[in-house]
């Protein structure tokens, strides 16, 4: 599918004139107005320029230039509050009957928002020490869900959630995982924000289901092959995050090395300075392509679990490597509040958490290396 250049050039319009100049006021206040989703539902930006939900959820280009977008312009904390519904809503499509369609046209129109709660306290990565469970309720095709989800994107503001919980088959009785959808309802979905390192601006939370209302979205045929894909769609969408904050810090970094002036040459006339530039756009360069690559693997379908994993490792593993060069570079200012070599310091060691940790990305690579020779 050929990007929307029309889009294109309506998300970098919004990014310019309601992000840009206020992403440092959001940061320091530590939260977002809620009411941009509502902005970006009503100019089109959430539908990514189509007026068909098929197109949207084919147009891998556009949804990645939407997380691009947001991260250069603001933060990473900003592109996750306003970009994540895609792998959320990505479930409901796949699954959608016309039992969702209401929802996805809320969260595309912008007048709610979803989260994806799988994480839980105990459990961190290890999907198969999930205890949320979910028991039929006396409602058909509505389960009554009870458990606690953590480190939650936009948990404390979302309007829908899309759980992770076990639940027993009607048909076999035996304990299976399945996803469902709950709408936050008062007495049912409580939370609290948890304070983290990065992603200042962004709402990241615990959240608390008692007997919340919930309807299956994927049951246990096809729960694991949902969140597989789902995943794929997050770790790319971080390594995309990853490659977008690197560039924004080289760029920044080169015009600094121009301006600052020590004794009284540039700074960039320091050879040390060079190389540390030069390995930024090493580093970007080389992770420019995988993404690139993988994006193009996602879009015609035959993206591997392994390669979303090497593309996610390589990207955030590159940005941690960049933003401590870019904080070298700008010195003491590179740790003053306010400015980008701090903030994406501070965030790029969350990308290296989320979407499964590099250490489990790492398992994931390994396996399949040991798998291939077993063929």
């Amino acid at each position: 599918m050929m990007m929307n250049q029309s889009f294109v050039t309506e998300l970098n319009r919004f990014s310019d004139h309601y992000i840009k100049p206020y992403i440092v006021q959001w940061e320091a206040a530590g939260e977002y107005p809620q009411e941009l989703h509502s902005m970006a539902g009503s100019e089109g930006i959430l539908r990514l320029g189509h007026s068909d939900k098929d197109s949207l959820f084919r147009d891998t280009d556009s949804a990645v230039a939407l997380v691009e977008t947001l991260t250069a312009g603001g933060s990473q904390g900003l592109a996750m509050g306003l970009a994540s519904y895609l792998v959320s809503l990505s479930a409901l499509h796949q699954h959608n009957d016309g039992r969702f369609d209401a929802v996805i046209e809320q969260v595309l129109d912008g007048d709610a928002t979803i989260s994806l709660a799988i994480t839980e306290p105990q459990a961190g990565s290890d999907i198969a020490a999930i205890t949320t469970q979910a028991v039929p309720s006396a409602q058909q095709d509505e389960f009554l869900i009870t458990g606690e989800k953590s480190y939650i994107c936009g948990g404390l503001h979302a309007n829908y959630f899309v759980v992770l919980a076990k639940y027993g088959d009607r048909a076999t009785g035996q304990q299976e995982m399945g996803l469902f959808l709950v709408e936050r309802e008062p007495g049912t979905v409580s939370g609290e924000r948890i304070p983290t390192l990065g992603w200042q601006c962004l709402d990241v939370s615990s959240v608390r289901l008692e007997m919340a209302r919930g309807r299956l979205i994927a049951g246990s045929q096809a729960c694991f092959g949902t969140l597989k894909m789902m995943l794929k769609k997050e770790r790319i969408n971080l390594a995309v995050m990853a490659n977008s904050d690197a560039r924004s810090l080289l760029d920044d970094s080169l015009i600094f090395a121009h301006k600052r002036q020590v004794h009284g040459a540039p700074l960039h006339n320091k050879q040390a300075i060079l190389h540390h530039l030069a390995e930024m756009q090493l580093q970007i360069s080389a992770t420019s392509a995988l993404v690139a690559q993988s994006v193009a693997a996602l879009r015609e379908e035959r993206l591997t679990d392994e390669a979303a994993c090497v593309t996610k490792v390589n990207a955030t593993r590159a940005l941690d490597l960049v933003s401590s060069l870019g904080v070298q570079i700008f010195g003491a200012r590179g740790c003053e509040r306010g400015y980008l070599p701090e903030r994406v310091f501070r965030d790029a060691k969350i990308l290296s958490l989320g979407g499964g940790t590099t250490e489990v990305l790492q398992n994931i690579i390994g396996k399949s290396l040991i798998h291939s020779l077993t063929k």
